[in-house]
């Protein structure tokens, strides 16, 4: 889990990261991907992206701004 400045994003074990919103509580679905669990997930602050890496050996950069 790591928190933002309104949110949560927490990765489950099947691979999707989720985005709770702290006012309403409201959960989205993020992003889905990797063909195993997420292993570990990482928001460098100096950019608009979250990096993961899941159980399979696969690394991703999501980047926020482009929905890429």
């Amino acid at each position: 889990m790591v928190k933002g400045p309104d949110h949560w994003l927490i990765g489950d074990g099947h691979g999707k990261v989720w985005k709770v919103h702290f006012d309403t509580m409201r959960v989205e679905q993020v992003m889905s991907f990797h063909s195993k669990r997420v292993q570990d997930l990482a928001i460098p602050q100096s950019i608009n992206s979250s990096i993961t890496i899941g159980e399979d050996g696969s690394v991703r950069l999501w980047d926020f701004v482009k929905d890429k």
